[in-house]
C-alpha cells in the first residue's frame, strides 16, 4: 500500500478510493444511456401503450390508483429519512476520521459533486431521466385523471426533492467511506487502534448506506409502477416488466457500488493494522495474527462478513421486494 501516498500525496491518497465506486456508477450510466435509441420518445411509447390498452378513463379504479400513489409517497418518506440519516452518519464519520483541514475539503468536495450531478440531471436530457421519471409522468398525464397543476406543481416537486436529498446522501456516503483511510487525526491512538475504530465507522457507513439504497430502489419501483393501477391487469404487464427490469439494473449497480466502496478501504485498514501488529509482535504465528484481527473486528473472511455481505446485496434484493409490495397493495385495493 506504500505506492498510494507516493503517487497521490501523503495527505490526499484516500481520495483515490473514490475512483472504484465512481467508475462503477459511470459505467452503469453509460450502459443505460446506450441501451435506448434517443429517437424513441416517451410520447410515442405512451401513445402506443394507450392505443393497445382497453383502458377507459371513466372507469378507473380510484381505490387502486390511490393505493399505488400512497405507496410511492410512503417510499418517498422512507427514502428522505434514510437519506438524512445517511448524511448525518457520513458527516460524523468524515469529521471523526479526518483532520480539520481535510474534513472541510472532503465536505466541500461532496457538496460540489452533488450540486454538479443535480444540475446535470436537471439540464441535460438523458435516458436516465427519460425512463426513470418522465415516462411515468407522461402516462399519468395522458390518463386524464390528474390535472397538470397537480402533476407539475405538487408531484414533481416531491419527486425532485427526494432525488436531491438522496443524491447528496449518496455522494456523502462515498466520501465518508474513503475518509476512513485518510490521514489520521492527531490523537494518542496507535495505528492498530485507529484501524479498528475506522473499520467500525466504515461498517456503519455501509449499513446506513445500504438501507438508503434499498429504500431508493423501492422508491424507484413504486414511482414506475404507479401507472399500473390505471390499467387492467393484462395491459399493466408491460409497465410491470419495464419497472422490474429498470429497478433490477439499478439494484445491481448499487450493490456493485457498495462493494466497490467498502472492500478496498476494508482491505487497506486490515493491511495497515496487520503491518503495525507484526512490527510490534514479530514472533506471532499466522493463526495468532488472524485471531488478533478477529478480536479487533479487522478480519474480512467471508464467514465474518455475513452481515456486510447481506447489506451490500440489499439493493439488488429490493427490486423484487418493491414489486411484491406493489402487488400486495393492488390486491388489497381489489
Amino acid at each position: 500500500m506504500n505506492w498510494l501516498p507516493l503517487c497521490f500525496g501523503r495527505r490526499n491518497h484516500h481520495i483515490l478510493f473514490l475512483i472504484v465506486p465512481l467508475s462503477v456508477l459511470v459505467i452503469a450510466n453509460v450502459f443505460f444511456e446506450f441501451s435506448l435509441d434517443p429517437s424513441e420518445g416517451n410520447r410515442e411509447c405512451v401513445k402506443d401503450l394507450f392505443a393497445s390498452s382497453s383502458l377507459d378513463p371513466s372507469a378507473l379504479s380510484a381505490v387502486g390508483e390511490i393505493g399505488a400513489r400512497y405507496l410511492w409517497l410512503a417510499s418517498c418518506i422512507a427514502l428522505t429519512v434514510t437519506s438524512v440519516a445517511s448524511i448525518a452518519v457520513s458527516w460524523m464519520t468524515i469529521r471523526t476520521c479526518l483532520p480539520r483541514g481535510r474534513f472541510a475539503f472532503a465536505t466541500l468536495l461532496a457538496l460540489a459533486t452533488a450540486i454538479s450531478q443535480l444540475a446535470y440531471l436537471q439540464v441535460v436530457p438523458t435516458n436516465l431521466k427519460c425512463v426513470n421519471f418522465d415516462l411515468t409522468l407522461e402516462i399519468l398525464r395522458r390518463s386524464s385523471r390528474f390535472s397538470d397543476a397537480f402533476l407539475d406543481q405538487q408531484i414533481q416537486h416531491v419527486a425532485y426533492f427526494v432525488v436531491a436529498v438522496s443524491t447528496v446522501a449518496a455522494i456523502f456516503l462515498l466520501v465518508a467511506a474513503t475518509s476512513t483511510v485518510g490521514p489520521p487525526r492527531m490523537t494518542s491512538n496507535t495505528d492498530t487502534e485507529r484501524a479498528g475504530i475506522h473499520m467500525a465507522h466504515l461498517r456503519n457507513v455501509l449499513y446506513i448506506g445500504s438501507i438508503m439504497l434499498i429504500t431508493g430502489v423501492i422508491n424507484m419501483g413504486a414511482w414506475m409502477r404507479w401507472p399500473t393501477a390505471l390499467f387492467p391487469a393484462g395491459d399493466a404487464n408491460e409497465i410491470i416488466g419495464m419497472a422490474l427490469g429498470v429497478t433490477t439494473f439499478w439494484g445491481a449497480t448499487f450493490t456493485l457500488t457498495a462493494i466497490a466502496a467498502y472492500v478496498p478501504p476494508a482491505l487497506y485498514l486490515r493491511t495497515v493494522a496487520l503491518e503495525a501488529f507484526r512490527q510490534d509482535n514479530p514472533n506471532k504465528s499466522l493463526a495468532e495474527q488472524e485471531d488478533w484481527l478477529k478480536v479487533h473486528g479487522l478480519t474480512i473472511s467471508p464467514g465474518s462478513q455475513l452481515i456486510p455481505i447481506a447489506a451490500m446485496a440489499g439493493p439488488l434484493i429490493a427490486s423484487p421486494l418493491g414489486a411484491l409490495l406493489n402487488h400486495v397493495v393492488k390486491q388489497l385495493a381489489e
